[in-house]
């Protein structure tokens, strides 16, 4: 049995900030330069899940790196996933994280709020699926059991 759970670093902002037309204009002519692994740690104390069942707890957070008046920005989005006992969520009995280094431009000069409300919101998006396969694999590779993380949507992330 496996129980999951997401804990973000910073609250989510009204989706009703995402909505005005300056954020939708430099979100449309945003283009993702390159994308980056810049930092992997892998971690098991277990050669096996425990048959009680385990519970999953995701933590995310997002920096981002720009320069007032100018159309480059570059974010910093780390994620940590910790396998935990059910009864004792200080324990983690293995954990991944991992963090990546985004480059972006924008067809628009953007608003740091613009870069603070997309790094909440959107970022994620991109990263997640990368994270996805890494922790399959890097699971695969601690003999432990595979674990597909699930498909998120927008709303799931919120």
């Amino acid at each position: 049995m496996v129980k999951e759970e997401h804990v973000k670093a910073e609250p989510a902002e009204e989706k009703a900030a995402q909505t005005s037309s300056d954020y939708n204009e430099f979100v449309e002519g945003l283009s993702l330069v390159r994308m980056r692994l810049t930092e992997m740690k892998a971690e098991s104390a277990i050669s096996e899940p425990p048959e009680e069942g385990v519970k999953i707890a995701v933590q995310e957070d997002a920096e981002v790196q720009w320069e007032e008046g100018s159309n480059e920005c570059e974010f910093t989005y780390s994620i940590l996933l910790e396998i935990q006992p059910l009864e004792n969520e200080d324990e983690a009995l293995a954990s991944i994280e991992c963090t990546y280094v985004l480059d972006f431009e924008s067809e628009t000069i953007p608003e740091k709020e613009d870069l603070d409300i997309f790094s909440k919101h959107n970022l994620w998006s991109i990263v997640w699926p990368y994270f996805r396969e890494i922790v399959y694999s890097t699971l695969a590779k601690m003999e432990l059991p595979p674990l597909l993380l699930p498909i998120r949507t927008y709303f799931q992330h919120q």
